[in-house]
């Protein structure tokens, strides 16, 4: 899946989302394989979305 279509995607879910979860805070962020991980190893994201195929160890 390329990244343009993940954008579009994207903008047509996160206001639907926000609609239905008004208290919900959702941040997207970018970052590479291991700034990602990093992000959820120290509890700075609650989820990750990762288009690369590798392994978290």
């Amino acid at each position: 899946m390329s990244k343009i279509l993940i954008a579009y995607e994207l903008k047509e879910i996160i206001p639907k989302f926000n609609n239905k979860y008004p208290k919900v805070f959702l941040q997207l962020v970018n970052g590479t394989h291991e700034e990602l991980y990093n992000y959820l190893r120290t509890g700075k994201a609650d989820i990750v979305i990762n288009l690369s195929r590798r392994k978290f160890f």
